[in-house]
C-alpha cells in the first residue's frame, strides 16, 4: 500500500518525551461529499475476486447498486495465442576445456492480452485512466528447452506466465495509484 506514516520523536529540556504522528493525505483528494465508489469488472472469472480486492478507494464505501460517486472500470481480454513458431538456437559451451555446440529449442509466440482501467466521477469527469496493454499483437520468446517435445509441452504455460505477470503489474499500479492519489487512511 502506498500510505506512508512518519513518527517523529523529540525531547524537550526537561527530559520529557513528545511523540507526533504525521499522516499522508491523498495527492488528489476527492470532494468531501464523495462517499461511495462502484466497480465494473470485465475479466476472467478466476481473477474477478483478485481484481475486486485491488479496486478500492480507502475512505469510500463500496456501492455497486448504482449512483456511486466514483466509478472504477477494469477491462481485461483473455490471452489469445497466434502464430506459434518453433525455432532452434545454437550455443557454444566449454566443459573441461572441450568446446561443443548445444542446440536448444524455443517457441516464438504472437499473442494478444489487453488490460485497461479508468476511474471517473459521478459527473463523468475522468479522474485517471490507463491502457496497460492494448489488444495489439505482441511477441514473446518462450523458455529454451533441450527438445521440441519439451517446447510443445510447455510453451502455453510459458505464455500464461506472461499473462499472469502482466496482470500482476497492472493490479499493483492500479492499487498504488488509487491509494496514493485518492484514498484516505
Amino acid at each position: 500500500m502506498a500510505f506512508s506514516y512518519c513518527n517523529l520523536n523529540a525531547q524537550n529540556d526537561r527530559n520529557e518525551k513528545t511523540s507526533v504522528t504525521l499522516f499522508r493525505l491523498p495527492l488528489e483528494p476527492l470532494p468531501k461529499d464523495y462517499a461511495t465508489y462502484e466497480t465494473r469488472v470485465i475479466t476472467l472469472d478466476s481473477r474477478k475476486s483478485d481484481v475486486l480486492n485491488n479496486l478500492r478507494i480507502s475512505g469510500l464505501s463500496l456501492n455497486n447498486d448504482g449512483g456511486a460517486d466514483v466509478i472504477l472500470e477494469y477491462n481485461e481480454t483473455p490471452l489469445k495465442l497466434y502464430n506459434v513458431d518453433f525455432k532452434t538456437a545454437q550455443h557454444e559451451e566449454t566443459n573441461k576445456g572441450v568446446k561443443k555446440t548445444v542446440t536448444t529449442y524455443y517457441a516464438n509466440i504472437q499473442y494478444q492480452h489487453g488490460i485497461s482501467f479508468s476511474a471517473t466521477d459521478k459527473s463523468g469527469k475522468k479522474l485517471w485512466g490507463r491502457t496497460f496493454y492494448d489488444n495489439g499483437y505482441r511477441e514473446y520468446k518462450s523458455q529454451e528447452y533441450s527438445s521440441y517435445v519439451e517446447v510443445k509441452k510447455n510453451y502455453e504455460a510459458d505464455a500464461y506466465g506472461v499473462e499472469k505477470k502482466e496482470f500482476d503489474i497492472a493490479m499493483n499500479d492500479i492499487s498504488n495509484i488509487l491509494s496514493s492519489n485518492y484514498g484516505y487512511s
